[in-house]
């Protein structure tokens, strides 16, 4: 008798994996927004009118996509949040260093799949054309960082502004 054994788990849902990151955590980096508990993410749509544009352009995240995505659970956005924030310019700075290919599209899919994550959609658009870039010493990989950072800088401003105001209050 031949017996396998498999290494292969199916993915934890999205709710079970942030709870995980939480635990580990120990909820120490996740800020309480002022004026108490987030409240029902799922009012996010009607609170969101304040906050149609930024920089005149649509916003830098989808609200629908984000709570979708951490099923209306306050805890878990404002983690999903908190942690996008924290590490927006770690991002940033692995693609500026990066010094061959691999490390700036290991860096630019590290940056696409975090920007997923929030529903920063144009940030994940660009993350993934850099990906896609095969050759460093050429003009568009300063392009694509300028354009990165300018996306990514309206994504974070907009995700901390979350953080503080109406959409996350009780």
């Amino acid at each position: 008798m031949l017996t396998i054994f498999s290494s292969f788990r199916p993915p934890l849902p999205i709710r079970d994996t942030a709870r995980v990151i939480l635990g580990a955590l120990g909820n120490t980096s996740i800020e309480k927004c002022p004026g108490g508990d987030m409240g029902q993410v799922g009012n996010m749509g009607q609170a969101a009118s304040t906050y149609q544009t930024i920089d005149g352009g649509p916003l830098p995240i989808d609200l629908e996509y984000l709570s979708q995505n951490t099923a209306n659970d306050p805890e878990l956005t404002r983690a999903v949040l908190q942690i996008f924030c924290d590490q927006a310019d770690t991002y940033l700075a692995a693609m500026a260093t990066a010094a061959d290919v691999g490390a700036w599209q290991d860096a630019a899919h590290t940056m696409k799949g975090a920007s997923r994550a929030v529903g920063a959609r144009e940030v994940a658009q660009l993350a993934e054309d850099a990906e896609a870039l095969a050759d460093l010493d050429t003009p568009d990989r300063a392009t694509m960082l300028d354009q990165l950072e300018a996306a990514m800088a309206r994504a974070k401003r907009y995700a901390e502004q979350l953080l503080e105001d109406s959409p996350f209050a009780g």
